[in-house]
């Protein structure tokens, strides 16, 4: 019996002994599992920083390339004060505008030159179209001789011009509308690279009647003549079966219908011009 109990004590102690190593080698174990971790992260950091050191040893040969498709959104533009000169409420318009490059650099517009009668001297340059040059010289009561010694006065940098319909002429006699408008498109054709050349307006105290409509058709003829673009406002300033002109759109003075449009008519007749210079024109609106 006592030997018996004197191995059972030998052997505790050993096990103890061993329980003490293992203990040791598990705290040893612990310690390396945290070395690897930190070293893990240190290789994860070297690697970070030789990446970067190779960007910018080898740039990319070519430069990002700049989105092409435009894009839709909605702009806040005041109808009634975004091409007339006079405050009033807004309203919630689509414009499509091409975007910014990557870098936020901005394009470089064209430059346009409006000549006319006192219909589109109610354009404001500015807000036209935004991110190009516009250059306005129209003058109240101008003619088609009128129009065509702007035309001639001009000396500027403009390489686009635009002219409005001598809605003057209806009213006036002995006039040969016809021939000052061919004489009007062959000056512009010497002098500027693009024209475009609006219809006339009606007017409300001119019927729109068959002299106008003959005007304007030959006003087409000589565009496709002289490879002029031709702005028509008709969808705007009449009905849609063209029988009735829009007399809402027309200012009330002294109540009676005033020859010029309102702030809200020269606005969708502004966007009208817009939509046909962004959409054939080669312009685009930048803000």
């Amino acid at each position: 019996m006592g030997q018996s109990t004197t191995l059972t004590e030998k052997y505790r102690v050993i096990i103890a002994k061993e329980r003490e190593e293992l203990q040791k080698e598990e705290k040893k174990l612990a310690t390396y599992e945290e070395q690897i971790k930190t070293l893990r992260k240190q290789i994860e950091a070297r690697h970070a920083t030789i990446s970067k050191t190779e960007k910018l040893l080898n740039p990319p040969d070519k430069a990002p390339e700049r989105p092409d498709k435009t894009s839709e959104r909605f702009c806040n533009i005041a109808l009634l004060e975004d091409f007339y000169r006079n405050p009033y409420p807004t309203t919630r318009i689509i414009i499509n505008e091409k975007p910014k490059g990557i870098l936020g650099d901005k394009p470089q517009g064209r430059h346009l030159l409006i000549a006319g009668a006192s219909i589109s001297s109610h354009l404001d340059p500015e807000r036209l179209i935004p991110g190009n040059t516009v250059t306005n010289i129209s003058k109240s009561g101008a003619g088609s001789q009128d129009i065509l010694d702007q035309l001639l006065n001009y000396d500027g940098p403009a390489k686009d011009v635009y002219v409005q319909g001598p809605t003057n002429d209806l009213k006036r006699q002995n006039v040969d509308v016809k021939k000052n408008i061919r004489t009007i498109m062959d000056t512009a054709s010497k002098r500027f690279d693009k024209c475009y050349f609006g219809s006339i307006l009606p007017r409300p105290d001119c019927p729109y009647d068959r002299k106008a409509w003959e005007i304007n058709c030959y006003i087409k003829q000589l565009c496709f003549e002289f490879g002029f673009h031709f702005i028509d406002h008709d969808p705007v300033f009449l009905t849609r079966d063209k029988r009735y002109i829009r007399w809402n759109l027309y200012q009330v003075r002294r109540n009676r219908i005033d020859i010029h449009p309102t702030t809200r008519g020269t606005s969708l007749m502004a966007m009208n011009i817009r939509n046909y210079l962004c959409k054939f024109g080669s312009y685009s609106v930048f803000h």
